[in-house]
């Protein structure tokens, strides 16, 4: 076997968050690397026992990772494999938003919820961007985020975390895909705000838009659409909801994927419009998107995509994302 690379250890890692075993991970990466492999083959190479690799290749055929041809198991392209673990994931934070609207509902039913002393307020109207400016200014250790649309405010500008993060408070931001897909928000939001320290990640949804401060006080929607639809959030001190709303933020978290800053361009060896193809295929981005976001048709996406592949050796969009 040849020895890992950069690249497959982390394909592995993203497939081990997304709930793959770390055995079978390493299977379809080396599957990848070296071709196609009999069991016996890659046993030997692995060191591990022949039943562990039976297990774990049929795990890689549920996921639609591999498929066996006459006792040799075959990589498959993982786009497929891919959404359905994606899709369980979402299902389990879902039921996770779930669980939360109805702790909040049995908490409000014996709990006030009104008055300056309340441990969970409604906030309406122009409250919400006055008490979310005040909260976040006050941090003094940690800000806990989930990003989606839809958004009221069309400036790229975060003038307020900027400051923070020059002041050592530490972000953490989990942002859904759609987030990074809207037309200029990655550029002008995103890539500065992780270029002065904000630590990223992406998944394909978030239960809920969320500000965590010091773990001790946060503003929640229980849906993306009810802060700017109907400008209505909770602001919320009440301890033992804020640990379920971090442990719901720190699941979301594990499972998302890291994202960094991209190179300069001119230190590749490609140009600015391909490397711009490629940031956004490393959030997920769909072909549509990336073609509204860069003015193009989709056809010049994939066309510029299939000419990256074939350069690269790359055997799909994910890997060439990597």
């Amino acid at each position: 076997m040849t020895d890992a690379s950069p690249e497959a250890d982390t394909l592995s890692d993203e497939l081990v968050r997304l709930g793959v075993s770390p055995l079978a991970a390493k299977l379809y990466c080396t599957l990848l690397d070296d071709g196609p492999r009999c069991p016996d083959d890659l046993a030997q190479r692995t060191g591990s026992p022949i039943t562990e690799i039976a297990r774990s290749a049929t795990e890689l055929a549920l996921f639609d990772l591999v498929e066996t041809s006459e006792d040799v198991l075959v990589p498959l392209d993982p786009a497929r494999g891919i959404d359905a673990l994606v899709a369980s994931m979402n299902a389990r934070l879902s039921h996770a938003a779930r669980e939360a609207t109805t702790r909040f509902r049995r908490y409000e039913r014996t709990k006030p919820t009104t008055g300056p002393e309340a441990r969970v307020e409604v906030l309406r109207d122009d409250e919400v961007i006055s008490v979310v400016a005040r909260i976040e200014a006050g941090a003094r250790r940690q800000v806990k985020v989930f990003d989606t649309p839809p958004y009221r405010d069309t400036s790229f500008d975060n003038p307020m975390e900027m400051r923070s993060l020059a002041a050592g408070v530490t972000y953490r931001v989990v942002y859904a895909r759609d987030a990074l897909t809207a037309p200029g928000r990655y550029e002008g939001n995103v890539i500065p705000c992780i270029a002065a320290g904000e630590d990223a990640r992406v998944m394909a949804n978030v239960p809920a838009k969320m500000l965590v401060v010091d773990d001790e006080t946060a503003v929640v929607s229980l849906t993306a659409r009810d802060v700017d639809d109907h400008h209505t959030a909770l602001l919320i001190r009440h301890q033992s909801l804020i640990r379920f709303l971090l442990s719901t933020f720190e699941i979301c978290w594990s499972i998302a994927r890291p994202i960094e800053v991209p190179a300069d361009p001119a230190d590749r060896e490609i140009g600015p419009f391909e490397w711009s193809i490629l940031q956004y295929l490393s959030v997920g981005s769909t072909d549509d998107a990336i073609a509204r976001n860069l003015g193009v048709s989709r056809r010049t996406v994939i066309r510029h995509v299939s000419r990256m592949m074939e350069a690269t050796g790359a055997q799909s969009r994910f890997q060439l994302a990597l």
